[in-house]
């Protein structure tokens, strides 16, 4: 799978003023990254589903994510 890279630059001063839907979701056999501002409750559905998606191709590569008894 070829690494995607992006790089996202925001003054503290503009990330504190404006409101933003944008939400960056990656993967590897380490674990997940999700990175992203602030969500409203349409955007937060799509991220949910979106995690899902996720999840599911990274057991396809990876194997079965097994919880432990104390994460359940």
């Amino acid at each position: 799978m070829a690494e995607r890279k992006m790089q996202i630059t925001a003054d503290n001063e503009k990330r504190r003023r404006y409101y933003t839907n944008l939400g960056l979701i990656s993967h590897c056999n380490e674990g997940f990254i999700l990175d992203f501002p602030f969500l409203n409750p349409e955007y937060m559905q799509r991220l949910y589903q979106t995690i899902g998606g996720k999840r599911q191709r990274h057991e396809k590569n990876f194997g079965k994510i097994i919880l432990s008894p104390t994460q359940t």
